[in-house]
Formats: structure tokens, C-alpha cells, sequence
């Protein structure tokens, strides 16, 4: 059990600081004006650098966090061993769940459509100059 709630506040912790790294990828690039193409360039690549090293640290946290839950898998409870079965299963449901956050971080990136500001602008424009040029003409 006590397992388990170290996986989910592992996951946890990924996920904040995979946010945390997303947001800071963000405000790295628009640092970048469009005419300072060198400067873009090592921005892009120091973010490169950035999420490799998460994903790194993050896959090496979880293999850690098995091998001990692989090596506590053995409990003795009033001294009688008992050893819980470790399943493969278990490998795959954790990468579909770094799998999903990534799915949702991307989604997270898409957002709303933006809106058209100056079609709003022009529909409001023709509204005004209509109800206006009714009233006069009658």
C-alpha cells in the first residue's frame, strides 16, 4: 500500500513539475524576438536540453521507485514471510499514465480558438452604422 501512495506522489510531483517546465519553456521562447535567429536558436535548444533532462530524471525516479517496491515485495508480518508477486502488468499502466499526462499537456497547448477580433469589430461597426441610418430615414 504504502507503495502505491509513493507512486501517486511521485506521479504528482512529475506532473507539477512537467507544468512547471512548460511554463518555463514558454517564457523562454517568447524571450526570443522573431529577428534573433542565433539567439532562437540556443533558446530552442537549451528547451530541448531542459525536457530531456526531465525525462531522464523522470523515467530514472520510476525505476528506482519499482526496484524498491520490487525489493519490499517480501514482507515479514509475526515472523512468516510473505512475498507479494511482482507483475510486469503494472510497467505498462505506469507509461500509459506518462503517456496520458503528455496527451493532456498537449491538449493543454492547443487551448480555445482565438477569436477575430477585428471581424467582432467590423460586424459591430455595420450593426451601429444600420441602426443609426434606420432611425434617420424614418
Amino acid at each position: 500500500m504504502a507503495t502505491e501512495e509513493d507512486l501517486d506522489a511521485l506521479l504528482a510531483r512529475q506532473k507539477k513539475e512537467q507544468k512547471a517546465l512548460v511554463s518555463q519553456t514558454t517564457s523562454l521562447k517568447k524571450s526570443v524576438t522573431k529577428g534573433e535567429k542565433a539567439k532562437r536558436k540556443e533558446v530552442l535548444a537549451e528547451v530541448q536540453r531542459l525536457e530531456d533532462e526531465l525525462k531522464q530524471r523522470h523515467e530514472r525516479e520510476l525505476a528506482e521507485l519499482q526496484k524498491r517496491a520490487a525489493s519490499s515485495d517480501s514482507a515479514d508480518l509475526n515472523g512468516v514471510k510473505y512475498s507479494l508477486p511482482v507483475e510486469d502488468s503494472d510497467l505498462p499502466t505506469i507509461q500509459a499514465m506518462s503517456i496520458k499526462d503528455e496527451a493532456d499537456a498537449t491538449k493543454a497547448k492547443i487551448g480555445k480558438p482565438k477569436v477575430n477580433r477585428q471581424k467582432a469589430r467590423m460586424v459591430l461597426q455595420l450593426a451601429m452604422c444600420l441602426t443609426t441610418t434606420g432611425k434617420e430615414g424614418g
